[in-house]
């Protein structure tokens, strides 16, 4: 297809017959000169242009700007650098009022970055587009500036086409900057109306990358890791971390604080080099000694993150002293982790920080200080005071504090329950974009609480906050339709589900998933779900340790084995498992039904009836233990309480055997009450030899 000059053509997109055809010729085109009379074939991705804008694609002669102009122009820019806006302004604006392209493009800067003028995207997009209007010299820019609010929703409604088709008119001006690297990022993976392009991504960001731009070095490395959107390959994204950390010293060397912390994230142990914390930790210590208070609040952050806690706190305190708000707001989050309990008066220290960065309107810090009064972190509790200060966060616009209330007013205990006001919350945090608050909203119109019962909207808002990364909303899904009660029984779904969550790390995804394949919800091996209950065991969760307890307990899925089935159950009790203490009782019944003593006197003390009984009957009979009359008589009687029917029957005979033949009795009778048949034959025996007591 011939690229012309004089109009964007409408293009249906291609059939899926002609992809193979497109994809050769697109690399034919790219092989070539970066401009070429062959226009890109644009209606393969997306839609065309629509009618409206037409006129910033189109050809003709360029607006007439002559020597005059651009001086005026060339004066308008050095005041700019030299910070006199006022000055440049005035000088931009006849030029716009006669017309003049590039004056439009410099006003859109400003008003883009906010000097001079309030800060004003819509505006900024307004003159982009007059300043495109006709073709100029400038047009590629503004095209390329426009098209990145296009794509970002910044002033304008987001536009995945008008950005593709902006981005390939800045391409073909051959400027020198981003555009090849803009227009392989929204192909690489596709956007609203525009098909991805994988392979012809790469070829754009490969293009970009032999010119040295650190964007499609960095974008190529990361296609190639594993999970990239191209094939893995460890030795080219390799290859492409590798030049791109090369880029990056260099800009490091001249004093690039942004640099050094990206090289320091590239050593991390997610990082695109391998985790190497020397060189991490190199990089953020040159950061930090820049002496510049953002510099080194970055780097204060970064060595925390990178587990570095004194060091990063150390950094961290020069900038907060200083006032630095940031810092100040780091500083007193670092010192409510579990990592600071070192520091004696960590807490109050963190306190003290937070409390003066929220002094200096820091909404971060109100939103960290009121969560750490909610969850009583590192001894601090005060939670009408941590619910004001999310209030206020809330009330500012803070997406987190909203969907942290909503939480709060749905579930927590600790407090009246609201569940109208908690999924009001939740709505505004979804609105603002949230992925929690969009979970918990979801799982709210699942279950009907605080908005009516609306099944189709909870799946919808479950399934885009997995979308976003929510691996609860996956587990949500995955049990609602495994049970059959939100939604339809669809169990293969919910498998499908729940494995995904599991296999992201959702702890009680592995659980529900283990103990569906145990007792048989799921088709598979209970070994399957064995391995599953165990990873979440292993992790923390303190229902799956009362699972597994259960399952060495009874065999199930596993070799019986009463001590390891006391091990997991143990610590779900410590882990503060409700259902923990009772199951473990069984099993130091069973312990003690097998010979441990000292299990079964556990037991007894946990107050199982058929422990105490047993415990009494060893104590009658010296098994186990030396024999001990009162003790025997204290447990039986125990037992006999707990309504235990077989403890009544042995009383009933020691105090027959005793002579006490009325207590004797009592207790037989009881037991056969209870239907003990041993109970009912020695009642029986005793009535015929006379052991009864006389009646009047």
């Amino acid at each position: 297809m011939k690229r012309t000059t004089t109009k964007t053509p409408s293009m249906p997109t291609l059939k899926p017959t002609l992809q193979l055809t497109a994809a050769l010729t697109l690399s034919v085109w790219l092989a070539g000169c970066a401009v070429t009379s062959e226009r890109p074939p644009a209606g393969e991705h997306s839609a065309p242009v629509p009618a409206h804008y037409a006129g910033w694609f189109s050809s003709g002669p360029e607006a007439n700007t002559d020597g005059s102009d651009w001086q005026t122009i060339n004066l308008a820019q050095e005041r700019i650098e030299e910070g006199r806006l006022d000055e440049a302004i005035a000088y931009l604006r006849p030029l716009m009022a006669r017309y003049v392209p590039p004056a439009f493009y410099e006003m859109a800067k400003l008003y883009e970055q906010g000097l001079g003028v309030e800060q004003d995207y819509t505006e900024a997009a307004r003159l982009y587009g007059e300043a495109i209007n006709k073709p100029s010299s400038t047009r590629g820019h503004a095209s390329l500036n426009l098209a990145r609010l296009y794509r970002e929703g910044r002033g304008v409604e987001r536009n995945d086409v008008l950005a593709y088709h902006l981005l390939w008119q800045a391409k073909e001006a051959n400027l020198d900057r981003t555009a090849e690297s803009e227009l392989a990022n929204l192909l690489s993976k596709g956007g609203e109306d525009v098909e991805a392009d994988p392979q012809l991504a790469r070829q754009l960001y490969e293009q970009a990358a032999s010119q040295g731009n650190e964007q499609a070095l960095l974008a190529l490395a990361q296609a190639y890791a594993p999970d990239g959107w191209l094939k893995e390959d460890a030795t080219q994204s390799m290859s492409y971390a590798q030049r791109y950390a090369t880029r990056l010293e260099t800009s490091a060397s001249q004093g690039d604080v942004g640099a050094m912390l990206q090289l320091a994230s590239l050593y991390s142990p997610e990082g695109l080099l391998g985790d190497r914390s020397d060189q991490r930790i190199q990089w953020l210590q040159q950061a930090a000694q820049l002496g510049d208070q953002e510099a080194q609040a970055r780097a204060g952050q970064a060595l925390i993150n990178a587990g570095e806690y004194r060091l990063g706190i150390s950094v961290l305190e020069k900038p907060a002293r200083r006032g630095n708000v940031e810092a100040m707001t780091y500083l007193g989050q670092a010192l409510l982790a579990p990592e600071n309990d070192v520091y004696p008066q960590a807490s109050s220290d963190a306190e003290r920080w937070l409390s003066r960065a929220i002094e200096a309107d820091s909404n971060d810090a109100r939103l960290i200080l009121g969560r750490a009064l909610i969850e009583g972190r590192a001894g601090l509790d005060d939670l009408p005071r941590g619910i004001d200060l999310l209030e206020h966060a809330a009330r500012n616009g803070d997406s987190l504090a909203l969907a942290q209330l909503g939480a709060l007013l749905m579930d927590d205990a600790r407090v009246e329950r609201q569940p109208a006001i908690a999924a009001d919350y939740l709505k505004r945090g979804h609105e603002l974009g949230h992925p929690w608050a969009t979970q918990q909203l979801g799982a709210a119109y699942l279950e009907g609480r605080g908005v009516a019962r609306d099944p189709t909207q909870g799946q919808q808002l479950l399934l885009e906050a997995a979308e976003q990364g929510q691996t609860g909303a996956l587990r949500l899904l995955g049990e609602a339709y495994l049970s059959g009660e939100a939604l339809p029984l669809q169990p293969e779904r919910g498998q499908a589900l729940l494995t995904q969550a599991a296999q992201a790390g959702d702890i009680t995804a592995m659980t529900i998933l283990g103990e569906a394949y145990l007792n048989g919800s799921l088709e598979g091996d209970s070994s399957q779900g064995i391995r599953l209950i165990s990873q979440a065991a292993e992790q923390g969760d303190g229902y799956a340790m009362v699972l597994l307890g259960r399952a060495y307990r009874e065999g199930n899925g596993v070799t019986r084995d009463l001590y390891e089935a006391r091990r997991w159950l143990t610590q779900a009790q410590a882990a503060g498992h409700s259902s923990a203490a009772s199951a473990l009782v069984y099993v130091q019944r069973d312990l003690g039904a097998e010979g441990d003593i000292d299990a079964l006197i556990a037991a007894a003390q946990d107050g199982h009836p058929s422990a105490m009984a047993n415990l009494g009957r060893a104590y009658l009979d010296g098994e186990g233990v030396n024999r001990d009359q009162a003790q025997a008589e204290h447990w039986l009687e125990q037992a006999y309480q707990a309504d235990h029917a077989g403890a009544g029957a042995l009383l009933g005979r020691l105090y027959l055997d005793r002579g006490e033949s009325e207590r004797g009795l009592a207790y037989l009778e009881t037991a056969v009450s209870r239907g003990h048949a041993g109970a009912r034959q020695d009642l029986g025996e005793a009535y015929l030899t006379g052991s009864q007591p006389n009646r009047m």
